[in-house]
């Protein structure tokens, strides 16, 4: 619990790392820009809000979300694409459900959410066979999850979810995995991929594979076919640019400053050299990290064009990426046995 309380009060270090910097008060973590599809919320509801530039980030709109998370159409006013953004309910209406007067206390339980996400996502590295102590931090040294706490995104706490999933899978949980798979999925959609890694997981019966695999699929294809019939709009809208691109591409000519590639190039060095460990990693894990950096290379220019955006993208696979290098081997192996979680007899 130390531990996990460390990562926790790192976290709050970032947010007010970020309020200091900004020093515009809880507004400077929604980072609203002036043609943002949540800028005349922003404006109408607080006081010389800080303004990024251009449309800003998402934080504004799961602001304007956590407004009326349930009122689709109202919600929809303020967020682009809305059926996109509104699939990742599970972040604002948390919030919404602490704070539902909105206002600068809405900012406040966000962030609060977040630091839950923290919480659970360093209590999650712990858990994990054969992992150190000083794991829980690479929860907040994360870029992704700094990002996340700085503009009020929902990715720390799907980050969270989604490392405790593979711990409750870990310990055979897999009832309590597949809950955390759904909640993560409606946190962010793109947390499925979890879902279908850990269905690789030795020692599951085939009913087992089949639950952890679908079941996190359906509140969240429900709740986006309700969203897009609700505005009639496209069940696969994506940000102007889509989502991913030929490999690299997306890499070049975005305008990104060369510090900011840098530190993308390194963390997909860190997830490259983790897959070299395949032999004593479980197979879901590697699987997991694996298809997040193809993901982060296929990374569209939208994406690619800050490092909020890029490093997002590997939020959850950068923690496990470190586990899988620096996690005892001779631990980390016995996870690759099927009858994982059993005492094995002792050959005489």
């Amino acid at each position: 619990m130390v531990w996990v309380l460390v990562a926790v009060l790192i976290g709050v270090g970032w947010i007010g790392v970020r309020l200091a910097g900004v020093d515009h008060g809880p507004t400077s973590l929604l980072s609203d820009g002036p043609i943002g599809p949540a800028h005349p919320l922003i404006v109408a509801e607080f006081h010389d809000p800080y303004e990024s530039g251009g449309p800003g980030f998402d934080g504004a709109q799961f602001y304007a979300i956590a407004r009326s998370p349930f009122d689709v159409k109202e919600a929809a006013r303020y967020a682009g694409p809305p059926t996109y953004r509104l699939r990742r309910i599970l972040y604002p209406a948390v919030a919404w459900a602490i704070a539902p007067g909105g206002g600068a206390r809405l900012i406040w339980a966000m962030a609060f959410v977040s630091l839950i996400g923290v919480a659970v996502g360093a209590w999650a590295l712990l858990r994990l066979p054969g992992s150190p102590g000083w794991l829980s931090l690479a929860m907040v040294i994360n870029p992704g999850i700094v990002a996340g706490l700085w503009l009020s995104l929902g990715d720390v706490l799907a980050t969270g979810l989604v490392l405790a999933a593979f711990a409750t899978m870990f310990s055979r949980r897999v009832g309590a995995t597949i809950v955390l798979l759904v909640l993560a999925a409606l946190t962010r959609e793109i947390s499925l991929v979890a879902a279908f890694a850990l269905m690789t997981t030795p020692g599951l019966t085939r009913r087992d594979r089949v639950l952890v695999g679908v079941l996190p699929c359906i509140p969240v294809g429900l709740w986006s076919l309700y969203v897009a019939h609700t505005l009639d709009g496209s069940f696969f809208e994506q940000p102007g640019g889509g989502t991913f691109t030929v490999p690299f591409s997306g890499w070049m000519g975005t305008g990104a400053p060369s510090f900011e590639i840098i530190l993308i190039g390194l963390l997909a060095f860190v997830l490259a050299l983790s897959l070299t460990t395949w032999r004593t990693t479980p197979w879901s894990v590697t699987l997991f990290v694996a298809v997040s950096l193809a993901m982060l290379v296929c990374s569209s220019p939208v994406i690619m064009r800050t490092w909020v955006g890029s490093t997002r993208v590997v939020a959850a696979a950068f923690p496990l990426a470190i586990w899988a290098i620096v996690g005892r081997a001779t631990t980390r192996r016995r996870e690759l046995s099927p009858t994982f979680g059993e005492v094995e007899p002792v050959a005489t």
